[in-house]
């Protein structure tokens, strides 16, 4: 009686020295054995060996497209952050009033503390807080105005994002004024702002804001602002 022969030895020997000779070596061993077996089990053997051929021929193939996966450049992950990012955000602030900027000067200091990432609005919108101290001293007349409320932007896509934007404010002044007889006291006005900016990322920021509040004692304190914030 004819012995089947052993699959899995000839294939597999077949299979390393097809690699130099050619697939269809491969193929042509296969059918040699598959008609050697009785006609039943002739399908189920014929597809084990097929399957069998394909695996040993793909697994390196697979192997070598792992390697290079695992050797190619990934991107650095941002290091996990204890504390939230902060910085400055500073600028300058100029009264329209021709009065107000003889009695306190042209050029105000804004400043205010700048704490977690810059947000992005996006197309859909962002509510963000708005708090700002503005303060000039000339002649010892001094004014110091604290903007306290609730802004409202839209901005563009991408990295670098122009936005526009409107808050609602109470303003919280201080003022002292001698030569008006103006004595120094805290007066809180009702009042609004309207702004465009750009944002570079989540770490710095450009902004042109106006503000409007009602007068103090009959000061106009309305005023344009141009300031800038970083992320460290």
């Amino acid at each position: 009686m004819r012995r089947a022969p052993s699959l899995k030895r000839d294939i597999g020997a077949e299979i390393k020295f097809g690699r130099e000779t050619g697939r269809a070596k491969i193929g042509y061993l296969i059918i040699e054995n598959v008609l050697a077996l009785p006609a039943p089990s002739r399908v189920p053997v014929a597809v084990a060996s097929v399957l069998f051929a394909l695996t040993s021929l793909c697994l390196p193939a697979l192997a070598r497209a792992e390697d290079a996966a695992a050797a190619a450049p990934t991107e650095p992950a941002r290091a996990k952050r204890f504390l939230p990012p902060i910085g400055p955000e500073a600028g300058v602030f100029q009264p329209i009033s021709a009065r107000s900027q003889h009695l306190f000067g042209g050029a105000w200091l804004s400043f205010s503390p700048g704490i977690g990432e810059i947000e992005r609005a996006g197309r859909g919108g962002l509510f963000s807080f708005d708090f700002d101290v503005l303060s000039s001293e000339k002649h010892r007349n001094l004014a110091i105005i604290a903007p306290i409320g609730i802004d409202y932007r839209v901005a563009g896509q991408g990295q670098t994002a122009a936005y526009v934007g409107a808050g609602a404010n109470a303003f919280v002044t201080y003022l002292s004024v001698p030569a008006l007889a103006i004595r120094p006291g805290v007066r809180v006005s009702p009042g609004g702002s309207a702004f465009v900016g750009v944002t570079s990322g989540d770490r710095a920021y450009l902004e042109v804001r106006y503000r409007a509040l009602a007068r103090i004692r009959g000061l106009e304190m309305s005023g344009g602002e141009v300031l800038t914030g970083l992320r460290f």
